[in-house]
């Protein structure tokens, strides 16, 4: 039987940790929607299940670099079990509850401050962390003062789960498309000019809707119905009437066609060759880390 690479672990890890994300939003929807009251104790234990799964897939697919993260993912999947048990044998009752948003509330911000000192400093997931962070903190304040608080309690921390699970599947996704490998294609083959020519048409169009279409009731409108435009969705909610508007609209259709095309030419022919760099690069920094670990180890056998 062939051995798995560490690449094709980490890929089967984060595989299973989007599954057991997945299954964890699932869960938080019934609870949101209270569409299963007489098994809310099975559905929130599953929940907790489900994000314990999925932080032990993290701990294994981050597992080796860096020591803390491992042991900070694992302590976090046994905070989750303690959350499950809490579910399964006291369900919705007020204490529990409140006892899982706290520990929710501390494990979003470990990793909050872990984003702030890490080096260098992860923005987005700071900046999203310390949101749910002031969510949760609105909500402790703000549910005891109501009078239905075994009721809403269960609700708004299952919001908050679901919007977690979320930001985590999205997250998942997007780590998957290389920025860095983007970035280079785009300098190395000068479409900057061509997204810089695409957003200075919508932007100015976008004016021209707003002006002269009684459908267009807005600029953020007139911004969506560019992008249904240039995407070639057409969701048909928002259309133009004027022939002015429909000559530009046209404009714009065989722009972003022209877009799309250029951009995926660009992305095939350029995206495997620079990311086949960034993985030698990857390859050649682990065995020099295997290296210094070996090195270490010798040099501690001989004292």
């Amino acid at each position: 039987m062939k051995k798995l690479s560490t690449a094709e672990k980490k890929k089967y890890l984060r595989a299973a940790d989007a599954i057991f994300t997945a299954v964890a939003l699932l869960l938080g929807l019934q609870l949101v929607t209270f569409s299963i009251v007489s098994k809310i104790n099975f559905i929130g234990g599953g929940l907790f299940l489900a994000l314990t799964a999925s932080r032990i897939c993290d701990a294994f697919e981050k597992k080796g670099k860096k020591g803390y993260i491992f042991i900070k993912e694992l302590s976090f999947a046994a905070a989750y079990v303690i959350g499950a048990v809490l579910f399964f044998v006291f369900g919705s009752r007020t204490f529990a509850v409140v006892i899982n948003f706290e520990m929710f509330f501390a494990i979003i911000l470990v990793n909050c401050a872990l984003a702030v000192f890490s080096k260098p400093v992860k923005v987005g997931r700071t900046v999203i962390n310390g949101v749910i962070c002031i969510l949760i903190l609105f909500m402790m304040i703000s549910v005891p003062f109501s009078e239905e608080i075994d009721l809403v309690l269960p609700i708004l921390f299952a919001f908050i789960i679901v919007v977690k699970c979320l930001v985590h599947i999205i997250a998942t996704a997007f780590a998957n498309i290389k920025l860095g490998v983007l970035r280079s294609i785009i300098q190395k083959t000068y479409a900057s000019e061509i997204l810089f020519g695409l957003v200075m048409l919508v932007v100015s169009f976008s004016f021209v809707f707003v002006s002269l279409e009684p459908s267009v009731t807005n600029y953020s409108d007139a911004i969506w119905y560019c992008f249904a435009i240039i995407t070639t969705i057409g969701f048909g909610d928002i259309t133009v009437v004027s022939p002015f508007s429909r000559f530009l609209s046209i404009i714009l259709g065989l722009y972003g066609i022209i877009v799309v095309a250029l951009i995926t030419s660009i992305i095939v022919n350029f995206y495997n060759e620079v990311k086949e760099e960034q993985r030698e690069k990857e390859e050649k920094k682990e065995e020099k880390e295997i290296e210094e670990e070996i090195k270490e180890i010798k040099e501690e056998i001989n004292k």
